[in-house]
């Protein structure tokens, strides 16, 4: 019986791996006319073709040290008050495309989570599953799960004021420039760089 179902898993694993293949092909030839098929392909698909892509990028979107984080998280009640006057400034610091990146993966996963009653996926656990992609350094080793959201809240907080960090609208708008043409350099933007925030 047990090995009857670690080879139904095994099989389980090896369909997703290559129809994640199979959908990054897809959306990599078109990606502006590119929808995924609600119908079809579930939560936990989706989520690990993002945390790819994610993982591909030279750097992490906001890189941030471990320790860092739990300094952030024992001092919390501090940077709600002063406004996260700290992650305002530090992602002024970032290069654009790394704010409009990060802003748009936080509208995301805000959206999400508002949706958790019916996904299963509260903030708590989108930080436990993306902190290591979109912050870059994962929990020591005898850091177990459980401990690690207390010890690290901040893409929680970035996710949960995300609106006040970024003086989000209301209304979903992606701010991401539009991909290029295949005949534009990819060179042809080194004028001078638009903020694509508006922190306040």
């Amino acid at each position: 019986l047990h090995l009857s179902i670690r080879r139904q898993r095994q099989m389980c694993i090896r369909d997703r791996h290559s129809r994640i293949q199979e959908l990054t092909s897809i959306i990599e030839q078109d990606e502006t006319s590119f929808q995924f098929d609600a119908d079809r392909e579930d939560p936990i698909l989706v989520s690990s073709i993002l945390k790819l892509y994610l993982r591909q990028l030279p750097e992490a979107v906001m890189p941030m040290k471990w320790d860092e984080r739990v300094r952030y998280t024992h001092e919390r009640e501090e940077h709600i008050k002063n406004g996260f006057t700290t992650f305002k400034s530090r992602i002024r610091r970032m290069p654009p495309i790394h704010q409009a990146t990060l802003r748009a993966l936080l509208m995301h996963l805000s959206y999400v989570a508002a949706h958790s009653d019916y996904n299963k996926m509260n903030i708590s656990n989108l930080a436990v599953v993306f902190s290591p992609v979109i912050l870059s350094e994962n929990a020591p080793r005898d850091v177990s799960l459980f401990s690690n959201s207390d010890e690290d809240t901040t893409l929680i907080d970035l996710v949960t004021f995300s609106s006040h960090i970024f003086a989000m609208p209301t209304l979903y708008q992606h701010p991401l420039p539009s991909p290029p043409s295949s005949r534009t350099s990819s060179h042809s933007n080194h004028g001078t760089p638009v903020s694509y925030t508006h922190l306040t």
